[in-house]
């Protein structure tokens, strides 16, 4: 009785134990093991039952070679087919092919294990069995693997299976190809630090090149991650590059990490709640921004370096894209010339491609200067540098009839002359933004402004001067990398939020008007659901939606093929730039997003590096579009980086 406890509990503990072996890794010698272990407490016990009821224990017996036997069977199978599962999947897939296998094998063994317990009137036939069928076991994955990889590839296997860069084509390399799911686990294993960092940047907001904290913390997980690091890129001190891997080609994923001024807020609060400190807030979610781009680089290093995968993975930490234009000045000095392909995201209500049009546009100031003097005792005597900037404005705004209706002008004052009214003012600064839909169509619209500033200058007997501040280009579509980037969208579905997620989004919803939540579903094209908090599907290829902001992104796409994502991380209806955005920067909602969407750009990634021609038909349309249009800066050469450019 106490062997058959003993095998009882040992047999229990040990299925288990193998079990989760099994679904975690795919060596057949290792289930061979396991099955070996399971085996023998197991066998205890069918020869305890076997003396002491000899009926039971021949049953016993009969059944524990088909099960055992079946596991060992299957394992050169399960290996050829671990990869191609998804991790969420693998349980209920083992599952299944287990139950087929004693299915079939049941009916083939048991007559034959009563056959030769007959002959040799033997009882521990079957345990017999279990060890003549472990070597053969073996030996069916080696001829398996035989006919996976041809032995002159000179491949070796181990757990998980290599591809050298001397046998491009292999059957292995084309498995990987159709089967990027396996780096999924490889994102989940390094989720938690990259949410740590987002967290941090999150408590330190920055503005336009002047996130000194915000670098640092990228440069060290840089670090910390394996990543060969060059700081002060293109000469900015809050740049940073990290890269990974040997040969292959060059992919890179663009994170930044700039916050906005003014925007700040506590988080997780459904009030607006200031907090103390310099009033700046991450309300465009580029803390998640970072963090995530990081992630799915280091995810997909990783992958690389564990399949003896040729390639380098690059992350660049860009400074100031809400207005400074980080990425151009970075451009403009050649940061990306050996890049292959580029990707990126942005935090948003929704999860989908992210549309490939955006707003090129200058920034100028306008410095007018006149001549001061007593406004009222000799107005005659002064030359109002304010009475020129107003003109200016009238000029623009009289503008607006005879320009596309894609093209935006906007202005603020710098200065606008002093707050003495009884003063001519001198001297007065005014901040001008070009925008259009195409770069082509930027210069002479910007041109026309210029023409207007002179025109006021010279109504007003002033001088005027300009300065260029910043500029940006338009997204340059890459409909190859689009589609696959759509491809691991549908497969993936929306983040898996909980209905905690769901009741805090009600929660911020109940802060802005109705009519931004349907808003939000308008603007991606989709549906309005006004009583939906957050994004339970994604968007679909095309559709009725483009962007009519600016981003920086827009000069990396001119010079290497480009592709971003949207990634659902907060409630739907929440503007970018608010206070709401800020405050769910650090939510369950905000990180479940950002894990996401970094997979997206990890499966992306490695479509690239497995599969040439996707990477070729990309680079073809991107020179495709630079022969119709070719790429040049807006930025002066003796332009250069400026904080002031917020």
């Amino acid at each position: 009785m106490f062997a058959m406890a003993l095998g009882l509990i040992c047999g229990v503990v040990a299925v288990i134990a193998g079990m989760r072996i099994a679904l975690r890794n795919p060596d057949p010698k290792l289930f061979v093991i396991v099955v070996s272990v399971i085996s023998t407490p197991l066998c205890m016990l069918y020869y305890a039952l076997s003396i002491t009821y000899p009926g039971l224990g021949t049953q016993i017996g009969l059944n524990l070679t088909v099960f055992l036997s079946s596991g060992l069977l299957i394992a050169p199978v399960w290996r050829l087919l671990f990869d191609a599962i998804p991790d969420h999947s693998r349980a209920f897939i083992f599952g299944l092919v287990y139950a087929v296998a004693v299915s079939v094998f049941g009916g083939l063994t048991q007559p034959v294990t009563v056959l030769l317990i007959a002959h040799f009137h033997d009882r521990m036939v079957p345990a017999w069995m279990l060890g003549v069928l472990m070597p053969l076991s073996l030996l069916a994955y080696l001829a398996l693997r035989r006919r996976m990889i041809p032995p002159s590839s000179g491949a070796t296997i181990v757990a998980p299976r290599p591809i050298r860069p001397a046998d491009p084509v292999t059957p292995t390399r084309i498995f990987l190809m159709k089967n990027t799911d396996a780096i999924l686990s490889f994102v989940d294993d390094r989720a938690q630090s990259l949410i740590a960092l987002s967290d941090a940047v999150w408590e330190v907001p920055e503005t336009n090149f002047e996130e000194i904290r915000s670098c640092a913390l990228h440069t060290e997980k840089l670090a910390e991650e394996g990543f060969r690091v060059t700081r002060n890129v293109a000469g900015i001190p809050t740049a940073v590059m990290g890269e990974a891997g040997e040969g292959g080609p060059v992919i890179a994923f663009l994170g930044e990490y700039d916050a906005l001024p003014d925007l700040t807020n506590a988080a997780g609060v459904m009030e607006h709640t200031p907090l103390p400190g310099n009033g700046n807030g991450h309300a465009c979610g580029h803390n998640l921004l970072g963090s995530s781009a990081l992630l799915a680089a280091t995810a997909l290093k990783n992958f690389l370096a564990a399949h003896d995968l040729p390639g380098r993975v690059r992350y660049y930490g860009c400074p100031a894209e809400e207005g400074g234009a980080g990425k151009a000045f970075m451009v403009r000095e050649g940061v990306f010339n050996d890049v292959d392909a580029a990707i990126s995201w942005h935090p948003m209500s929704f999860t989908g491609v992210f549309p490939p049009s955006s707003l090129a546009n200058i920034r100028l100031d306008f410095t007018f200067t006149g001549k001061a003097a007593h406004a009222a005792a000799a107005p005659f005597l002064g030359r109002s540098a304010l009475d020129a900037a107003e003109l200016m404005n009238v000029g623009v705004n009289y503008l607006r009839e005879h320009m596309l209706p894609s093209s935006r002008i906007h202005y603020a004052y710098l200065d606008a002359g002093g707050a003495a009214p009884n003063v001519v003012q001198a001297k007065t600064t005014i901040r001008y933004v070009v925008r259009t839909l195409d770069l082509a169509d930027l210069v002479p619209l910007t041109d026309r402004v210029r023409k207007i500033a002179q025109g006021a200058a010279l109504m007003t007997e002033t001088r005027v001067e300009e300065r260029v501040i910043s500029a940006m280009a338009n997204l340059l579509p890459c409909p190859p990398l689009e589609a696959a980037m759509q491809n691991h969208i549908e497969r993936l579905g929306p983040p898996p939020f909980d209905e905690d997620d769901r009741d805090f989004a009600r929660k911020m919803q109940a802060t802005f008007p109705k009519s931004d939540i349907i808003a939000a579903f308008r603007h991606a094209g989709a549906k309005p659901d006004p009583d939906q908090p957050l994004a339970n599907f994604v968007l679909p290829a095309g559709g009725n939606r483009s962007s009519l902001g600016s981003t920086d992104v827009g000069d990396v796409s001119w010079t290497v093929p480009t592709v971003q994502a949207l990634g659902a991380t907060c409630a739907i209806g929440t503007q970018l730039h608010s206070w709401q955005m800020t405050a769910q920067g650090q939510s369950s909602v905000a990180h479940k997003g950002m894990i996401h969407v970094a997979k997206i750009m990890a499966m992306t990634g490695l479509d690239l590096f497995t599969n040439p021609d996707l990477l070729e038909a990309a680079k073809k349309d991107h020179a495709d579009r630079l022969a119709v249009q070719p790429y040049v800066t807006l930025i002066p050469a003796d332009v250069v980086p400026s904080a002031d450019s917020e």
